[in-house]
């Protein structure tokens, strides 16, 4: 039976749910300019109105804007309050040319530095902070859905309490990525936070490969951040100085591969936490890098309150410096300072430091209260003016496994009256005892210079406890397990080699005659690599085994010679040994004077002869004996008779 055509108004009704839908999923993008005067559909029909164009988008929409300045209700507006605001499910994406016909076109240096399309709060006076806008962004009740891609967000002034100069976001977790907030700051630093960015109690943003730099305020310089978490994805925080607490300040902050560098956080009477970050419990660190951040009072780089856990973070060159008055002025933990259960693990600690005035401790990390543990760690060269190079533990157990101590002043780990430290299969400068500790140099490529991996001969390879591993790869990203664990946070990837050390030294003494030949030899064990002779601590051409063999010497071949025996990864220099050689009248065996058996030219010296003696001789009695000058071989004399004596016509 033939099925009936459907009628004309079904047709109709089907080709309006049909366009009702494919409109629901139709993506419109929307461009700005600079100097534009349209409505915004196309490049050539640009609008300057950012913010308009924005309110007009709908979700899925997407906002193109093109390099230029961009200012809170337009370059010529003088209202510090007005903001821009971000709409859900709209993404605005900036870095532009204004040529693009694919978001794939966008250059993308707006990945890796400043992009072009500036969001500024320098409102008025160009340059005169004080009557910029209060922020440059302010967000109300937005989802992940709202996207800001591609932007330098810069230049508001927070008044007093104040907070989120770059961005406000209130119950709003948008997606920003990236963005480059600078140069934010305040007119009363009373109670500020937030300059680059500020989250209240609801809002959760992500915020991926963001850069923030050159932020002033009191406290959270960059970041404040009062929700349960905040998420943070290849992000950079530089130059940026607070007071009372850091560049970044949050509870349950997650951060992978994030870098803090020379960030200062200054205080008063009551010292600054965290020049860097100043963390909640819960929070996560991992393959992040803290260099050169510095604080008056706790924790050159962070203060963690509550258990976390690093992995893969490097801390160098933090420092923790004296605050207060002459009879309050210290600094704790010159990279860490620290309460809680926290992790660590993977990490490395090199040249932080911790000092004052008067008081001090942890060059490299505080140990307020908790039981921290540090497994595969390394610490070097950190220092403390006081005590503590490494590790003060105040209060609490502190637990380490197959870490790395050394060099670091003026001690590794000071624990008080209430605090104990359990090291196991550690490499430790103050001998600690325990199941697989020793104390030996670990031989890092450079502590100096902040390398601490270990070279071809370390004592520390093989020589950690494999149970306590807890992660496939180690600092560098490279295996971590390749035979037997190894101490510290790098797993050495090759073959180990044998320290090279000088087994038995050549002879002290030669004295050979003139004409014959010096054979010296060295032994040496461990992964040789080259010799290298020296006479007068200048190296002989030529001379590069073992043995050093001169033939037909002369007076010009005396002196002082040694040997460097080097291997893959040290050297060892042999002791010293004195030649002379002999190039006048000198004794072939003990005897009398007058006996010319005696000497080496089978005669009697005669006054204008230089005579040295290697034997025994006995001048008789009532004879004078006659030389130019007398020298002597170690441990040999002359022996006067009754009446005898020696005249030198020198």
């Amino acid at each position: 039976m033939t099925q009936p055509l459907p009628s004309v108004p079904f047709l109709r009704l089907l080709f309006f749910c049909l366009l009702s839908i494919s409109a629901g999923y139709a993506q419109t993008v929307r461009y700005v300019k600079p100097d534009g005067s349209g409505d915004g559909s196309s490049w050539a029909s640009a609008s300057a109105n950012l913010q308009a164009i924005i309110n007009a988008s709908t979700a899925g929409d997407q906002v193109w804007v093109a390099a230029g300045t961009y200012k809170p209700g337009g370059n010529t507006n003088t209202d510090r309050l007005i903001s821009f605001s971000m709409k859900d499910g709209v993404a605005i994406y900036g870095g532009f040319i204004g040529l693009e016909t694919a978001l794939s076109e966008r250059p993308t240096s707006i990945t890796t530095s400043p992009s072009s399309s500036i969001l500024s709060g320098d409102l008025g006076t160009p340059d005169v902070a004080t009557d910029n806008s209060e922020h440059v962004i302010v967000n109300t009740n937005l989802s992940s859905t709202a996207i800001l891609d591609g932007f330098v967000i810069t230049s508001a002034t927070l008044s007093a309490a104040g907070r989120g100069g770059g961005m406000n976001n209130l119950t709003s977790s948008p997606t920003i990525r990236n963005c480059y907030f600078t140069n934010h700051r305040t007119n009363n630093t009373y109670n500020t936070g937030g300059g680059g960015l500020y989250n209240d109690a609801g809002s959760t943003p992500s915020i991926t490969n963001c850069t923030f730099n050159n932020n002033r305020v009191q406290y959270g310089t960059a970041i404040l951040s009062e929700a349960p978490s905040l998420t943070l994805t290849n992000c950079t925080f530089a130059s940026n100085q607070g007071e009372a607490a850091g560049t970044l300040n949050g509870n349950a902050v997650f951060m992978i591969n994030c870098t803090f560098s020379n960030n200062i956080a200054t205080a008063g009477s009551n010292g600054g936490f965290g020049a860097a970050a100043r963390l909640g419990a819960g929070s996560i660190l991992i393959n992040c890098l803290f260099s050169g951040n510095t604080t008056a009072g706790y924790g050159g780089a962070l203060t963690i309150e509550g258990t976390s856990t690093l992995t893969n973070c490097i801390f160098r060159g933090n420092q923790a410096t004296g605050y207060g008055g002459a009879g309050n002025s210290g600094g704790f933990g010159g990279a860490i300072y620290m309460s809680g259960n926290s992790s660590f693990v993977n990490c490395t600690f090199s040249n932080n430091r911790a000092g004052g005035r008067v008081r001090s401790a942890g060059g490299a990390v505080y140990i307020f209260s908790g039981t921290p543990s540090f497994t595969n760690c390394s610490f070097a060269n950190n220092t403390d003016d006081r005590q503590g190079g490494a590790i003060y533990n105040e209060s609490g157990t502190t637990t380490l496994i197959n870490n790395i101590l050394w060099g670091n002043l003026p001690n590794g780990i000071i624990n008080t009256s209430n605090a104990n430290t359990v090291l196991t299969y550690t490499d430790t400068q103050d001998n600690t005892p325990g199941i697989g500790n020793f104390s030996l140099d670990p031989l890092f490529a450079d502590a100096a210079g902040d390398n601490l991996r270990l070279r071809a001969c370390s004592p520390a390879i093989d020589k950690g406890n494999n149970a306590a591993n807890s992660t496939p790869t180690d600092l560098n990203n490279s295996p971590r397990l390749v035979r037997q664990i190894d101490l510290g946070a790098y797993e050495f990837q090759g073959t180990p080699q044998a320290l090279v050390a000088i087994t038995q030294q050549p002879n002290p003494y030669f004295s050979i005659p003139e004409g014959g030949t010096l054979t010296a030899t060295v032994t040496a064990s461990g992964s040789v690599s080259s010799y290298q002779w020296y006479k007068d601590g200048v190296a002989i051409s030529g001379a590069t085994s073992a043995t050093l063999t001169v033939s037909n010497l002369n007076a010009s071949n005396a002196g002082r010679y040694y040997v460097v025996v080097t291997g893959v990864c040290n050297s060892a220099t042999s002791a010293e040994f004195t030649l002379v050689v002999n190039t006048g009248m000198y004794t072939v065996k003990s005897g009398r004077w007058d006996d010319a058996s005696v000497w080496s030219m089978n005669r009697v010296p005669a006054s204008g002869d230089a005579v040295r003696i290697k034997h025994l001789v006995t001048v008789p009695g009532e004879y004078v004996a006659r030389a130019r000058q007398l020298s002597y071989d170690p441990g040999q004399t002359l022996q006067l008779s009754t009446g005898s004596k020696v005249n030198l016509a020198q």
